[in-house]
């Protein structure tokens, strides 16, 4: 699909992500209850307008309005977890007008997907429906508009998007 290119910013940057999809929800869930949430998987990309966060954080102010915008974080394809199991290996990357930006593997990020859905549980609860984006591996760079960028994980649908 096309996705716009946010206004307010001149350095936009990317970042390739898993998705956890929740199917169900809870509030402080074990690791077995944090498993069962996850309904599927997407390759998600995740977008930060860079200029607007480092002016935040010079002035010391919150810097949400670098992170929340619209497109700001994108999915592809869901795939149940009944048809992928528990995504714990699986390489993960993503190209930006033919070139690999990031690369990497899933089971190199600082918390795993079970783990991270427990932890956030203890901050807030959980719903059906929720996103859960994981993390992303080195690699992160700007974008500009026209560029197209193909998000892949193995044993999910790549998510293609071109910035207009």
């Amino acid at each position: 699909p096309e996705v716009r290119y946010p206004t307010q910013t001149d350095d936009l940057h990317h970042e390739v992500e898993l998705v956890a999809v929740l199917g169900q929800g809870g509030r402080h869930l074990s690791l077995k209850d944090a498993e069962a949430t996850i309904f599927g998987y997407a390759v998600g990309l995740d977008f930060t307008r860079r200029d607007r966060q480092a002016e935040a954080k010079e002035k010391g102010r919150p810097w949400e309005i670098a992170k929340n915008f619209d497109d700001a974080g994108v999915i592809g394809v869901v795939t149940p977890k009944a048809e992928t199991g528990l995504m714990e290996h699986a390489a993960i990357s993503l190209d930006v007008n033919g070139e690999t930006r990031q690369s990497g593997n899933i089971d190199q990020m600082a918390y795993n997907t079970v783990e991270l859905i427990a932890f956030l549980s203890t901050l807030q609860e959980l719903k059906a429906g929720d996103l859960v984006f994981t993390g992303t591996p080195s690699g992160v760079g700007s974008v500009i508009r026209g560029d197209h960028l193909v998000g892949k994980i193995d044993g999910l649908q790549d998510l293609q998007m071109t910035l207009i």
